[in-house]
């Protein structure tokens, strides 16, 4: 069968809560029938089965607590199937995928970050679902979000939501400053002035950093500066490195520079300061905190009550790729793995995990009353206008199936750019080295 594209349709209020009815309380409906939207033709006579779902978050983390009760309703709504989650530290995440595929050991079902599912589609690992989603079913999905794991017309992954990356700040600092931010997205700051800024509101206010920079050093966050100065870590049909260029190793210079000056912290990037970052600015000793996103609104609403107001910054571009459920070629079960997949994405279950998390859906079907968001309702609409200035080209990148590896490669070499251990030139020049071996290597 195909998914090809037909016209989009819209949720009324009332069909969205019939859905969302079903999706909660399908058991009643259909005895062990799979009451999903591409249910199974035959009510399940086997043995009772038991699916995998690997994740990277803790299980006390929200999302992965969200995750537990739609997968609680499954089982509800399809008795004789269990499905157990199995979280993967984030760090290891794709080294024990890969390790258990290679082991014939990969888990039934995942939530994969944008970066990890084309690696597994490389890998020929992900099940195409093709064969199980009706015709048409990708219409009522973000393109963009919906075309990032479609491989010659198979879908391999179905995108649950999104992380939009922007800048978050304390707006008592800035207005101590006298700073006056970018009010659209066209008139976001490149690097050097957001530097020269976040300099600025440390000085007027006395505190212990001006900018922090993402940490755990994610190489695209690096790229939605680079792109927006004209350069880019993958040249334009991504077969060669265009890291080793003036306008990398000037934007790497720059970077540098907020290490050695003192602006950011120096162990910014180091893997044992990583969760003391995000401390630094919740405690008001740092006012910006680049490339946060809608993933830490809840945090910040939790963390600063009532000390200071916060908002977020626009940056000049953003990444906006999807983060993905998918089914692996491994399981015993690929229509139950299928039909769970379709379930985690029914309008009312996306929605339901938008709202808890504070995330974006990647639907374009839910209603928008649907989509009350518990707090930061007035930071989510900046981030959807940041939204539209996603980079097809950092999309692009992200998509190459050599993008994982890249990415952890250059994560080393921004390590060492911050504690001053290599230059601007060297980081640019043997990180082009390694990602010519990188694309020579998935390219044989």
């Amino acid at each position: 069968m195909t998914t090809q594209k037909q016209s989009k349709t819209t949720l009324s209020r009332r069909q969205f809560l019939k859905s969302a009815s079903i999706a909660a309380g399908g058991a009643a409906l259909g005895g062990s029938m799979l009451n999903v939207g591409s249910a199974l033709a035959k009510p399940r006579k086997q043995d009772p089965i038991t699916l995998t779902f690997a994740t990277s978050g803790a299980l006390d983390a929200p999302g992965t607590q969200v995750i537990a009760g739609l997968l609680a309703d499954f089982e509800a709504a399809n008795p004789g199937i269990t499905v157990e989650i199995q979280p993967i530290p984030y760090d290891n995440f794709m080294q024990t995928l890969t390790t258990r595929v290679i082991g014939g050991q990969a888990p039934d079902t995942a939530l994969l970050l944008d970066r990890w599912a084309p690696a597994l589609i490389a890998q020929n690992a992900l099940l195409p679902l093709d064969d199980y989603l009706p015709a048409g079913y990708g219409d009522d999905f973000n393109e963009v979000a919906w075309n990032f794991s479609v491989v010659e017309d198979r879908p391999y992954a179905i995108p649950f939501y999104t992380n939009v990356q922007s800048n978050l700040y304390n707006v008592d600092q800035y207005e101590a400053a006298g700073i006056t931010v970018p009010q659209t997205v066209d008139e976001a700051w490149k690097f050097q002035q957001l530097a020269e800024v976040s300099q600025q509101v440390k000085e007027a206010n006395g505190t212990d950093y001006g900018l922090i920079h993402w940490w755990h050093s994610t190489p695209a966050r690096l790229s939605m500066y680079l792109v927006a100065e004209g350069g880019s870590v993958l040249n334009e049909d991504l077969t060669a490195p265009a890291l080793n260029s003036p306008v990398a190793v000037d934007l790497l210079a720059q970077i540098q520079e907020t290490f050695r000056s003192g602006l950011s912290p120096q162990d910014n990037w180091t893997q044992t300061a990583a969760d003391s970052m995000f401390p630094l600015w919740f405690n008001g000793q740092a006012s910006t905190l680049i490339a946060s996103g809608n993933f830490h609104v809840l945090l910040a609403d939790e963390q600063v009550a009532d000390r200071f107001r916060w908002s977020f910054l626009y940056a000049p571009t953003t990444l906006g790729t999807p983060i993905l459920v998918a089914g692996f070629q491994q399981t015993q079960y690929p229509e139950e793995t299928a039909a769970l997949l379709q379930f985690l994405a029914e309008p009312a279950n996306m929605a339901r995990y938008a709202v808890e998390t504070v995330s974006i859906p990647t639907r374009t079907d839910i209603p928008s009353e649907a989509l009350e968001f518990p707090t930061g309702s007035e930071q989510i609409q900046l981030l959807l206008e940041q939204f539209k200035a996603a980079s097809p080209h950092i999309q692009a990148e992200m998509r190459h199936p050599a993008w994982s590896e890249i990415d952890l490669m250059l994560r080393g070499k921004l390590e060492q750019l911050a504690l001053d251990q290599a230059t601007p030139e060297q980081v640019a020049a043997d990180g082009a080295t390694e990602i010519e071996r990188l694309l020579e290597r998935y390219a044989s």
